[in-house]
């Protein structure tokens, strides 16, 4: 099964993008969708986004793309976590099956 990418993006790229890897990865590891997760800085994120399939950031994602954008706010506060953690296990989902149909 193909492994969705997701980088994580906060100021700086250290605690609070960690912290947010962190929680989504213990959520995919319950659901058992292969995932790999990274931490990056905001400054970071034009250079490292292509090579991902999914952004999760708690600042504006200002770079353009055709990838799904998540706010990582309520992975932070607790207050839509779990609502939040559905869109983005859903998106998954939907990537793993065209990467599916694509290899078949």
């Amino acid at each position: 099964m193909y492994k969705v990418k997701i980088l994580v993006v906060c100021g700086s790229g250290v605690a609070t993008s960690m912290h947010a890897a962190f929680k989504l990865r213990e959520y995919f590891e319950k659901e058992k969708i292969p995932v790999v997760i990274d931490g990056a800085g905001n400054n970071e994120l034009a250079g490292r986004m292509g090579g991902y399939d999914i952004i999760v950031s708690n600042t504006m994602v200002t770079e353009k793309t055709d990838k799904p954008v998540f706010t990582a706010i309520p992975l932070l506060t607790g207050f839509g976590e779990k609502e939040l953690v559905a869109k983005i296990i859903e998106a998954a989902r939907v990537i793993i099956a065209a990467k599916e149909v694509k290899a078949s």
